[in-house]
């Protein structure tokens, strides 16, 4: 992968990457299944709910907006210029921030209707084909 464990910092961890990579995927795993174990499935919180079901359109738009802050906007040097040490205090609220913005469901919809053509055209073939 990106990550592949072989840095100046873990050279004597060299031999056991492999061990440390499936270390970190029993972690994620875990860490995945104890967040869902504890997740109530009767209770629904209406707009995280609604935000959930709108996971593609955050997927599909993240990497723009994270272009133009971090490339054309410079935000991580302009931010490690200004606050030096509470860079994780202004990022995790924007990431959150971003997400949200971005489960509306003014990005969710040209989505939605791009993801309904194969569908659509499938059942025009079908129904061109149950016509006599």
């Amino acid at each position: 992968g990106r990550n592949n464990y072989y840095t100046e910092q873990i050279r004597s961890y060299f031999p056991y990457s492999f061990l440390l990579r499936l270390g970190c995927y029993f972690v994620s795993f875990f860490s995945g299944l104890a967040i869902i174990s504890v997740t109530p499935n009767h209770t629904k919180i209406p707009y995280i709910s609604a935000m959930g079901t709108r996971t593609v359109s955050v997927y599909v738009y993240h990497y723009i907006v994270f272009y133009v802050l971090f490339t054309h906007l410079e935000l991580r040097e302009r931010l490690t210029v200004l606050l030096p040490d509470m860079i994780l205090i202004v990022f995790v609220p924007l990431a959150l921030a971003i997400t949200m913005f971005l489960s509306l469901k003014w990005f969710s919809e040209p989505l939605e209707k791009l993801m309904l053509i194969p569908v659509n055209i499938r059942l025009k073939i079908k129904q061109k084909a149950q016509k006599p």
